[in-house]
C-alpha cells in the first residue's frame, strides 16, 4: 500500500482543486478579462469622441482619417501603427486590470472559502 491510502479521503481531497472549482475560477477569469477588454474598447471610443469634440460626425471623420492614413502607409509604417495601437491597448488593459483587481480578488477569495 502507498502512503496516500492511509490519509483520510477528506484530507486528501482538501489538497486538490475540484473540477467545479477550476471551472468557476476559469469562468470568473474569463468574465473579468471580457469586462476589462470592453473597458479598453470603451476608452478608445471615448478617445475618438473626444477628438471629434463629442460630435458623432466629427468622431467618424477622425476614425476615417486614421483608417485612410493606415491604408496609405507603407508596410513599415503600418507595423508602427499596429505596434502603437497594441502597446497602448496593452497598457490600458493593465491599468484597468489594476483598477479592477478587487473584483478578481473576490473570485479568488470565494474559491478559497469553498
Amino acid at each position: 500500500m502507498t502512503a496516500l491510502s492511509y490519509i483520510p479521503s477528506a484530507e486528501r481531497d482538501a489538497d486538490r482543486i475540484s473540477l467545479g472549482d477550476a471551472l468557476y475560477l476559469l469562468l470568473g477569469l474569463l468574465g473579468w478579462s471580457v469586462v476589462t477588454c470592453a473597458c479598453v474598447i470603451g476608452f478608445w471610443a471615448l478617445f475618438f469622441a473626444f477628438l471629434g469634440e463629442f460630435d458623432f460626425s466629427q468622431a467618424v471623420m477622425h476614425i476615417e482619417n486614421f483608417a485612410s492614413r493606415y491604408v496609405a502607409a507603407d508596410a513599415v509604417r503600418q507595423g508602427e501603427f499596429r505596434e502603437t495601437f497594441w502597446l497602448t491597448s496593452g497598457i490600458g488593459f493593465v491599468v484597468v486590470g489594476l483598477l479592477r483587481q478587487r473584483s478578481f480578488g473576490r473570485i479568488w477569495k470565494r474559491l478559497k472559502e469553498v
